[in-house]
């Protein structure tokens, strides 16, 4: 049992008492090794962590997140492409679009990724409206590609172009810029992108010679090959979040969040616009995570958000806004990745909660080339700084 004083309200004498901790309890050695943690830094939770899939979830069924309407454009089929040509297609109603693209040269020649906006219509003009750009590479530093389009996504100014109008039958680059990204043999481009559109357009993603001009090849390329493991598709959601904060009270022990795989988090459900064949969107990459809490300290205690990866080794970016306090960054900060995975942790945040309710929000998304599924988990720890102030009140 954790001993501490709580003064009540004013006017009402002091209580001097102990809490016992709910289930499931921090286990020691994690609440040692927290005591002495720093943002960004690995840790280990050892063997004495293989309970956390018994730790309650947030998002379990049925309280799992809400999608957030729009068009998600996931092209990563051939992820490895061996041949020059049109890699997905896909057409999008008029609304919010992202386009997400991970691609690896294997041709051997210099190539370029890029994506073409085709306006379908006979008579209308289409006004596309510039949001959020992540774009990394080409290099051969996989997760350094993938945390970085992440990171830009997120930070970097937005709108990244000016809004453009498509004439009727009329076609444009999705983004100039990616014209200017050469990759040789095995480096990887990874972009994520988006625009609103007021008419409906065909998207499509190519690869091209680095020297070709890709409005002029593009109506004579053909499709690469496939590699089958069919990872793209069109899926009708950009982001995820919880339609209610989540209520949280230290005092309530360990919590977790699941992002990227069953049963918390399914996959998002879509269509090969293709062939028509229905996809799931394993890892959900290029979706935004919007998670909020309303926190209360009622046990007098600190309070950790940490990252264990459960399907092999990530490094992601994370935005933590506690109050009016926001910092954001990688996790881990000095590494690619957290490895090996499941035995170890990256840590997000560190709070010392007040005693009254205030919201916690994080954002992220599932970075490129990482190994999903993670563990957003909340573990009390330690004394806060709390415990001794007349403004700890106990409910």
């Amino acid at each position: 049992m954790n001993r501490f004083t709580i003064v009540v309200v004013a006017g009402m004498s002091a209580f001097t008492g102990s809490l016992a901790f709910a289930q499931p309890y921090t286990p020691p050695a994690l609440r040692s090794i927290l005591e002495n943690a720093s943002v960004g830094e690995q840790i280990p939770v050892g063997e004495g962590f293989p309970g956390i899939l018994t730790i309650p979830a947030f998002n379990a069924f049925p309280n799992r997140f809400t999608d957030v309407p729009g068009t998600n454009i996931y092209s990563d089929d051939p992820e490895t492409v061996e041949q020059f040509g049109r890699l997905y297609e896909a057409n999008v109603p008029a609304g919010v679009v992202t386009v997400y693209t991970y691609h690896v040269n294997g041709v051997g020649g210099a190539g370029k990724f890029s994506v073409v906006l085709e306006n379908p219509s006979e008579t209308a003009t289409a006004t596309v409206t510039f949001g959020r750009r992540g774009l990394a590479g080409a290099s051969g530093n996989y997760m350094l590609v993938g945390r970085l389009a992440t990171q830009r996504f997120f930070t970097e100014p937005s709108p990244y172009r000016s809004t453009i109008t498509i004439p009727p039958g009329g076609m444009a680059l999705m983004d100039p810029e990616m014209e200017t990204r050469t990759a040789t043999l095995n480096e990887l481009v990874n972009g994520w992108h988006e625009f609103e559109t007021n008419q409906p357009l065909r998207v499509t993603s190519v690869f091209v010679a680095s020297t070709a001009n890709t409005l002029t090849t593009f109506p004579t390329l053909g499709f690469s090959p496939r590699d089958g493991f069919n990872r793209h598709g069109t899926y009708p959601a950009i982001a995820r979040r919880n339609a209610t904060a989540y209520s949280y009270n230290t005092g309530d022990g360990m919590r977790r969040v699941r992002i990227g795989n069953n049963p918390e988090d399914p996959p998002l459900a879509g269509v090969d616009d293709m062939t028509g064949q229905n996809r799931t969107l394993l890892g959900n990459y290029g979706i935004v995570y919007e998670i909020e809490y309303t926190i209360r300290n009622t046990s007098g205690e600190r309070l950790a958000l940490i990252m264990n990866p459960r399907g092999g080794a990530y490094g992601g970016w994370f935005r933590v806004t506690y109050g009016d306090q926001t910092n954001e960054g990688f996790v881990p900060s000095n590494a690619m990745a957290i490895a090996p995975a499941i035995e170890n942790a990256g840590v997000v945040a560190l709070l010392d909660p007040t005693p009254a309710p205030r919201t916690l929000r994080i954002v992220t998304s599932p970075a490129g080339a990482m190994s999903l599924p993670i563990e957003l988990i909340l573990a009390p720890y330690g004394e806060s700084e709390w415990v001794n102030s007349d403004l700890f009140l106990f409910y």
